[in-house]
């Protein structure tokens, strides 16, 4: 999927939307972890 975000990739805003998508499911996933585990 990497990959195919690298070569789709040569005007460059989809690695830049990937890495926004990421960095928010990081962010959310360290949310909500605390929580799980407090359960």
């Amino acid at each position: 999927m990497v990959l195919t975000m690298l070569g789709f990739g040569s005007s460059g805003w989809v690695l830049r939307v990937g890495l926004v998508i990421a960095v928010i499911g990081g962010i959310t996933t360290a949310v909500r972890m605390p929580g799980l585990v407090n359960r």
